[in-house]
């Protein structure tokens, strides 16, 4: 019996999908020369609890994908929720198939983590994948769609293919189950290969490929000739400036940590900037006495944000 963690196999590719190389209309523009996205790692996340699992490797794999690719691009660690694409794409018992979770990304949009949790009280496959789904949930990740747009692709799973498509993204691969390994510690096909997992791909030497599988929260690396079942690219397109690069909750006090030093209080896509004390006690005051919500950010990001003074004047920075 094939070890499955939530793959499908697609049994025909639909010959409208994109192919990397040939039939596109995702962005040429290389991101990573290096192919390395090490730098861009996400946070680890189980797809399982003791006892059972959401089925959920094709969502999760696709997920760490575009964190990575998100971190790279807008210098921001975001976490998606899984469980929120992982039942919007309609993930079974038996798991999922990459172009329905890929689909699901790209026309239904993504929530993050603290909107939608994988939290510890849940207690089985059933209860992770409730519906309906809030309709709350879907509003904000059209939302999403609003300020992003999401491609993928096919990828070839040749050594030169791959090594191309690294430059864009870090790519979804399907894997099989077990731990063939050769004399060097890389993993290997099994003589009858049957693949039942999908992780992330992020880098490759000469002699390897570097992947991350989130269902162990290892570090894994495949021999350069491994056949890969499946590879998949990804990209993400900013479609209008980002008003809350940071994704800042209403009523943060933030200081800029660089430079003067300054403190400003975030609210509704800006941050007022004012005399300390009447900031301090603003802030206070809309937190119900609160001292909760603070947020260190570097001069980069503090300077993607508007500035107001309380009264709402703009303020024009120097």
């Amino acid at each position: 019996m094939t070890k499955n963690r939530g793959l499908l196999i697609e049994e025909q590719i639909n010959p409208k999908d994109y192919r990397f190389g040939l039939v596109t209309g995702l962005s040429t523009e290389v991101l990573n020369p290096s192919r390395n996205w090490s730098n861009w790692i996400p946070l680890y996340e189980p797809q399982s609890r003791t006892g059972w699992d959401s089925q959920s490797c094709v969502t999760f794999s696709a997920l760490n994908c575009l964190e990575m690719l998100y971190f790279r691009q807008f210098g921001i660690e975001r976490n998606f929720s899984d469980r929120f694409t992982a039942v919007a794409s309609e993930t079974t018992t038996r798991g999922n198939y990459l172009s329905k979770v890929a689909e699901t990304i790209r026309t239904v949009g993504l929530v993050d983590e603290q909107d939608y949790p994988f939290s510890d009280d849940i207690k089985d496959f059933w209860e992770f994948h409730k519906k309906p789904l809030p309709d709350e949930l879907f509003i904000k990740a059209d939302k999403f769609l609003d300020q992003f747009k999401v491609g993928w692709e096919w990828a070839g799973a040749s050594q030169a293919t791959i090594r191309a498509a690294l430059q864009f993204s870090p790519l979804s691969v399907t894997v099989e189950v077990g731990n063939s390994v050769n004399n060097k510690g890389y993993y290997v096909n099994h003589d009858i290969i049957q693949y039942g997992h999908a992780i992330a791909l992020y880098a490759i030497t000469d002699d390897h490929y570097k992947c991350y599988d989130h269902y162990t929260n290892k570090f894994k690396n495949y021999d350069i000739l491994y056949n890969f079942g499946a590879v998949m690219r990804w990209s993400l397109e900013n479609k209008k400036p980002m008003k809350n690069p940071l994704n800042l909750l209403n009523n943060t006090l933030v200081q800029c940590v660089e430079g003067k030093g300054e403190i400003g209080l975030y609210l509704d896509d800006k941050i007022i900037v004012d005399d300390l004390a009447k900031i301090l006690a603003t802030w206070i005051i809309r937190n119900n006495g609160a001292i909760s919500r603070v947020k260190a950010i570097t001069l980069d990001n503090w300077n993607k944000y508007d500035k107001t003074n309380l009264k709402g004047e703009m303020i024009r920075e120097s």
